[in-house]
């Protein structure tokens, strides 16, 4: 199941990914920030996965109707067939989840470790930095904002051969990051990538993430200090000198593709009706949220389940029917939990409601004519004492652990059986053959005796009372 996990979670990164695109976008022509875009579209993609394991209720699909020419569809019942058993190896994805789980381990302490090391070299280098009272020089490290708890600026020893006024352009870069804790949330946006780092579309969000710093970084820089052309030219000429690191870390340089993206944000101009655009984008990411939280999702396993959860685990294609399952479960515990290896047949009698009257626990074959139908009286008396008639409704010859379990379920009083219905049918013939023998052997006596008129009405009201016993 971890394997379906990790799909839903990339699958949600995504969705999450394509809005928190549009949004950024949409706040670009307003001029707004966009970081908190990708923060958000973070929070979804790792809120909504644990929200489906562990509250499920709260993310129920919506109902669609179907409409027919008459009515609403309804959902058909379920229909059990009792088929024999088929033994085989059926793969499931939970073969992989002890490798996945070990996988997934490896690489969450792999990139922690990256980071502490960065964190401790960083820390290491320090002690050879000369601070100057208001940030730190190092011989190749920065310029960039280190630390965590105590962010401070970190510039290389070159730097100070810059310009006065690109000198301070970039110092007033590090000091919008600063103001902004812009180090803190990177820090704390590439732990939740260590937690996930299978997760394709996060990573995806980490490095739009940075990217969007950058560019909200940019921003407040230019508001303050209008000169694209010069903060242009110290975007590129920090990008070639400066040393490039992958700790998460808020850098005045950056890859060559982001920062021309960067000086392509910074240089374009507003469009008309940006204010319409940045509506219909807010709803295409208002849209990708929506099919992030329906995407179909997995199903969490229930605990608590007991001795009933482990029936349902089954090696073979039998389907058994739950009032089946409910009953072995309540009275025959050992052999759902599959600790007797006994041969057994059990055999339970119920009401049309499923409620068991009686059980039995037999030897397999030990009742001859075991086959769908009515039972014979013999058999239903010996099995169930007190009980005459019975109709097989299921057998279930698999769907437990133990492989040598047999279960039939047997239906009594729902009504008369062949044989009861034959019984009867003997008994009316032989009364009616034993009454028109009586009939004919006195029929002769009579007209000597009585005469030929009162005969014919004695034989006349005999056949009467013949019919009448027949309709009874």
């Amino acid at each position: 199941m971890i394997a379906i996990w990790m799909l839903y979670g990339t699958v949600i990164a995504l969705f999450a990914g394509l809005g928190a695109a549009a949004l950024e976008r949409g706040a670009r022509l307003l001029g707004k920030a966009g970081r908190w875009c990708w923060v958000g579209a973070m929070i979804v993609t790792i809120a909504l996965p644990v929200v489906a394991w562990y509250r499920p209720q709260v993310l129920q699909p919506l109902p669609i109707a179907m409409l027919t020419s008459n009515a609403i569809v309804a959902a058909a019942q379920p229909v059990t067939i009792t088929a024999p058993s088929i033994w085989y190896h059926s793969w499931s994805w939970s073969e992989l989840d002890r490798p996945l789980t070990v996988a997934w381990g490896l690489l969450s302490l792999g990139l922690l470790a990256w980071f502490a090391g960065g964190a401790w070299r960083l820390a290491r280098l320090r002690k050879a930095w000369h601070w100057n009272g208001d940030l730190f020089v190092s011989t190749d490290v920065g310029p960039a904002v280190v630390g965590f708890l105590r962010c401070q600026v970190v510039v290389p020893e070159w730097s100070f051969a810059l310009g006065v006024e690109q000198r301070e352009l970039l110092l007033a870069h590090e000091a919008e990051h600063l103001a902004a804790y812009d180090s803190r949330l990177l820090w704390c946006s590439a732990i939740l990538l260590a937690l996930v780092p299978w997760n394709l579309g996060f990573w995806w969000q980490f490095r739009r993430l940075r990217l969007a710093i950058e560019l909200d970084c940019d921003s407040r820089v230019l508001r303050r200090r209008p000169d694209p052309a010069a903060y242009g030219r110290l975007l590129l000429d920090v990008g070639i000198r400066a040393a490039h690191t992958l700790l998460p870390v808020t850098a005045f340089h950056e890859p060559v593709s982001n920062l021309e993206r960067r000086i392509l944000s910074m240089t374009a101009k507003r469009p008309k009706g940006a204010g319409w655009l940045a509506a219909v984008l807010a709803m295409g990411a208002a849209v990708a949220v929506f099919f992030a939280c329906e995407a179909p999702r997995p199903t969490a396993p229930r605990s608590g389940d007991g001795v009933l959860a482990q029936a349902t685990m089954v090696r073979d294609s039998v389907a058994v029917p739950p009032w089946v399952r409910e009953a072995m479960a309540k009275y025959y515990p050992e052999l759902v939990a599959g600790r007797s290896t006994a041969p057994a047949e059990v055999w339970f009698a119920a009401d049309g409601e499923h409620h068991v009257l009686q059980s039995t626990l037999r030897t397999p074959g030990s009742v001859p004519g075991t086959s769908l139908g009515v039972m014979e009286h013999d058999n239903v008396a010996n099995l169930f004492p007190g009980l005459h008639s019975g109709t097989i409704q299921s057998i279930t010859p698999g769907g437990w652990p133990a492989e040598n379990v047999r279960v039939v379920w047997v239906t009594v009083g729902a009504s008369p059986t062949t044989v009861e219905l034959r019984e009867r049918e003997r008994h009316v013939d032989s009364v009616r053959t034993e009454e028109e023998a009586r009939l004919g052997s006195g029929r002769e006596s009579e007209r000597r005796t009585v005469g030929p008129a009162q005969a014919e009405l004695r034989e006349r009201s005999a056949r009467d009372s013949t019919r009448t016993f027949r309709k009874d």
